[in-house]
């Protein structure tokens, strides 16, 4: 068997370096894992959500079935259809929706039965391909009313409307699309949170929940939730 050449050695390796080098300024590497999702805040400030609660009769809808931050995953209608959103209830009409991170507007989707939009929303150097994050019954600042219009975290992005037109509160939905091995589901937006805001969030909403309860007999929330958090379940059906 004969012995390799060294010159010959010498350039084939040099040949291989030169080509790899290449690959890469060309762009032909391999693409890099994309980065999971995370929310750097809330899209509300929860801790004021106890400041409109005298403005209801406890006694009445909506007050006597829902909760001020609604819980993902529950069967509130009793037709196996569960909350596939983090619903934000008994807000002030007017209030300030911030982004919950860096990022621009995919679509704003107006809708005229309920008097408000829904802004798709599309994290900073993500692909357009990727499944949407999406703020439901808002209304759009004008500045962000233009697909391609960025954001940094905590900018107004939207202002809150009277619910359906009409009532003399509002509320809006923050949901979270994710590609699992089941296919595309929505996933609880809390699990999302960035440390050490993730900590804080949690902290809070215990405090807004227990305030709840201390208040409410007809909708408080159950034990379990005051104990493991906001998220019954990880994902559902969106």
């Amino acid at each position: 068997m004969p012995i390799p050449h060294p010159i010959r050695m010498h350039a084939r390796r040099c040949l291989t370096m030169l080509m790899t080098a290449v690959l890469v300024a060309c762009g032909t590497s391999t693409p890099a894992t994309p980065q999971p999702l995370q929310l750097t805040q809330m899209p509300y400030d929860i801790t004021t959500l106890p400041t409109t609660w005298s403005t209801f009769n406890l006694n009445d809808w909506p007050a006597n079935r829902f909760e001020p931050v609604h819980i993902f995953g529950t069967d509130y209608d009793g037709n196996g259809k569960l909350e596939a959103t983090l619903m934000f209830d008994f807000l002030p009409v007017g209030g300030e929706v911030r982004a919950p991170f860096d990022g621009q507007v995919r679509e704003v989707r107006d809708q005229a039965e309920s008097c408000d939009s829904e802004i798709y929303l599309l994290p900073a150097n993500e692909d357009p391909s990727h499944p949407s994050v999406s703020l439901d019954h808002v209304i759009p600042v004008d500045t962000m009313r233009t697909p391609g219009a960025t954001f940094k975290a905590g900018d107004v992005i939207a202002t809150l409307g009277k619910w359906q037109c009409t009532e003399n509160f509002a509320r809006f939905e923050l949901m979270v699309l994710a590609q699992t091995e089941q296919g595309l589901k929505a996933e609880c937006p809390l699990r999302l949170l960035a440390q050490p805001q993730a900590s804080t969030v949690d902290a809070q909403l215990k405090e807004v929940m227990q305030a709840w309860n201390a208040l409410n007999p007809h909708s408080p929330y159950p034990d379990e939730v005051l104990q493991n958090g906001i998220c019954a379940v990880p994902y559902t059906q969106p």
